[in-house]
């Protein structure tokens, strides 16, 4: 299907906004090798105040996010960047 890697970031996304709490700056500027998917941690540098924080991950947003990185992310630009979001199409 044409739109999946579309879908499954928006969805990836939405989760992270929502159950991790994270401001809309935040998520753009997330890192790969920010998710750390082991401990259920995601690193968020220099939010709003200006501080860097740990943030729990709940198991449906690691899903979300393995999805969109592995099925979609990877399938739709295989070079890209070491930003978790990107544009896609």
């Amino acid at each position: 299907e044409p739109n999946a890697p579309l879908r499954l970031r928006d969805k990836a996304m939405f989760g992270v906004l929502y159950s991790c709490g994270l401001r809309r700056s935040e998520a753009q500027s997330l890192l790969i090798p920010h998710l750390l998917f082991r401990e259920r941690l995601m690193y968020v540098v220099a939010g709003k105040t200006g501080n860097s924080r740990y943030v729990p991950m709940t198991q449906t947003c690691i899903d979300d996010l393995k999805n969109y990185l592995y099925e979609g992310r990877y399938a739709a630009r295989p070079e890209a960047q070491r930003q978790v979001f990107i544009k896609i199409g």
